[in-house]
């Protein structure tokens, strides 16, 4: 299902996709779709008239979901702007943002390749499966996105090719419901912004 969250805090009008995945047991006689849940209690505490937040369901669509299948990062090949890829080599600690001594070798190669591409522009996202909340989700992603910034940027790539995000487990690319799935979804992935 896609719901369509609105922030109407001051300034910001900006309009952002949620994606969310819904596994029929078999048996339902109907889905709640709403903002039921405590989490979003916080956005509407302490809120004036004029300063407000809410979560607004503008569309909704159901679909079989199907796999996603990324390719992995090769800076030898043709890139596309928006193109999306894996860093399948970048592996952290389980539960932490501590990364593998494993991941050096790809990040040091990617490090080199942003480094002789100057122009170049990424975002590097991290994202989880569904077995945290929505947001312990997102802070541990953006954690985990935030240290490969970090790592980057001590091997000289300019701060400004950089955007690092935490997305959580809004894009999933597999079903939770597996070892496997769920291995496919804890994820690194890097997105090309500008060539």
């Amino acid at each position: 299902m896609t719901l369509i969250l609105a922030s109407r805090d001051k300034d910001l009008y900006e309009w952002q996709q949620i994606s969310a995945l819904y596994r029929a047991e078999g048996g339902e006689k109907f889905i709640c779709i709403g903002n039921f849940g405590n989490l979003n209690q916080s956005i509407l505490e302490n809120k004036g008239k004029e300063a407000c937040s809410y979560i607004f369901i503008d569309y909704v669509s159901i679909k079989v979901f199907e796999e996603i299948n990324l390719i992995s990062f090769n800076p030898n090949s043709s890139l596309r702007k928006g193109e999306r890829m894996v860093l399948s080599e970048v592996k952290f600690e389980a539960g932490k943002a501590i990364l593998k001594s494993e991941s050096t070798e790809a990040l040091n190669s990617l490090a080199q390749f942003l480094i002789e591409n100057p122009d170049l522009k990424v975002e590097i996202s991290s994202h989880c499966d569904n077995n945290l909340d929505a947001n312990k989700g997102l802070t541990f992603t953006k954690a985990r996105a935030d240290k490969l910034k970090e790592y980057l940027i001590a091997k000289s790539v300019n701060p400004k090719q950089l955007d690092a995000k935490g997305k959580g487990s809004m894009q999933a690319v597999a079903l939770n419901n597996n070892v496997k799935g769920r291995a496919k979804n804890n994820r690194i992935e890097i997105k090309i912004i500008n060539l």
